[in-house]
């Protein structure tokens, strides 16, 4: 469905610019969300961040070429951009970044993967997602924080699906290896390949 809007969108199209943003609106939120988490218990600033990306991906669409790069490529390398510049911004002001994971989505269902992640406080968790390789770090970043498919994350990563969910179910094997080794258990569920719980809460996107 992405994809079918982008052609439209790149020419300008206002109603495919509308529908591709709200598209994009959450896995941008729940990425910028994932990596900056909250400052002062807020996620204001991720959701400002957020904002950014829009009017980043907005300003750079004309340009862009999807025959060259996967538009979610595109997406997330825009965020990933905006969120480098806010951490350098923090860091230069010196104030106090909570980086915590997010809160409990509104769902009442949780994927294995989730049920892990919320297993144990977000110290805890920072600690163990810490014991993961970059590659696997960033596919449970895009998988279960931000919520995208195999396939949409593999288009991010320039992967296959099959990889992402091989690589995966490695990373998890190992986080609930480790979960369970310092005595917590884990709730067993039966595995999804992907996750389709909402963000936190929906913001406007301003244009």
């Amino acid at each position: 469905m992405l994809e079918n809007e982008v052609a439209a969108a790149v020419r300008g199209d206002p109603q495919a610019i509308d529908r591709l943003l709200a598209l994009l609106q959450q896995p941008v939120i729940r990425y910028c969300r994932a990596k900056l988490g909250t400052v002062n218990g807020s996620f204001t600033m991720a959701d400002d961040v957020a904002q950014d990306v829009y009017v980043g991906v907005l300003t750079a669409l004309p340009t862009y070429r999807q025959a060259d790069t996967p538009i979610l490529a595109f997406v997330f390398a825009v965020a990933g951009n905006k969120v480098a510049d806010a951490i350098r911004v923090i860091s230069r002001s010196r104030t106090d970044l909570v980086a915590e994971l997010p809160d409990r989505p509104d769902a009442e269902t949780h994927s294995p993967e989730q049920h892990l992640l919320h297993a144990e406080m977000s110290d805890e968790v920072r600690a163990l997602l810490a014991t993961l390789n970059p590659h696997q770090y960033q596919i449970i970043q895009l998988r279960v924080l931000v919520g995208l498919s195999a396939e949409e994350t593999a288009k991010v990563i320039g992967s296959t699906a099959g990889a992402v969910r091989d690589a995966q179910h490695r990373a998890i094997t190992k986080l609930r290896a480790l979960v369970e080794s310092a005595g917590r258990p884990v709730t067993r569920a039966r595995p999804r390949l992907s996750t389709t719980d909402q963000a936190p809460h929906r913001s406007r996107v301003r244009r």
